[in-house]
């Protein structure tokens, strides 16, 4: 019998997991990640519990929302122009949102935030690659943070792109190929 009492969830931080689930997050970023600023991470059997009060599909599996690849690294995945143009929609959302506080850590929601503007410009944009994760995007504003990654200004284009360290492909504007103002070129 234990001695302490288990620290149970509360039915928001529940609806909180359902709705990360829904949205195509996956289990163990769910438990390893602080969701709540300030508060612990759930683990794997709080989000695993959760996970099975869900009756039926999930929303990501319904509409074939994309949950994978996911890198914890996205830099390393960014191996074709195409790629780097979703990688820098999505970067860019971010930081039309948040500014330069992208490099500091953002919030579960304001990552959601930025994940759903993206989507909706995408949608109205059409499909130039496969979509980013929602994984992928968690890990890209932690990518953001310790400063692997950057969100350059194109002033030939006048927009804002993704730049990493790791990426395979030239750190330069997916448009016009320039190197951009704050770019992480090391050549």
């Amino acid at each position: 019998m234990r001695d302490q009492k288990q620290n149970r969830r509360s039915p928001s931080e529940t609806l909180f997991i359902h709705l990360l689930l829904h949205l195509g997050f996956s289990k163990p970023l769910l438990s390893e990640a602080h969701l709540r600023e300030g508060a612990k991470a759930f683990g794997k059997r709080s989000v695993e519990r959760a996970s099975e009060m869900i009756e039926g599909r999930l929303a990501h599996q319904m509409h074939q929302w994309p949950t994978r690849p996911s890198n914890k690294v996205p830099g390393k995945g960014v191996t074709s122009n195409g790629h780097l143009i979703e990688m820098s929609l999505l970067a860019a959302t971010m930081y039309y949102l948040y500014g330069e506080r992208v490099h500091e850590e953002l919030s579960m929601q304001e990552v959601i935030n930025a994940f759903d503007l993206y989507t909706n410009i995408r949608e109205s944009a059409g499909a130039v690659a496969k979509r980013v994760s929602p994984d992928t995007a968690f890990y890209l504003s932690r990518e953001l943070v310790s400063h692997y990654a950057f969100i350059p200004y194109c002033s030939n284009c006048g927009v804002r792109y993704y730049s990493s360290v790791e990426q395979k492909i030239k750190n330069a504007c997916p448009f016009c190929k320039e190197v951009g103002h704050g770019d992480c070129n090391l050549s």
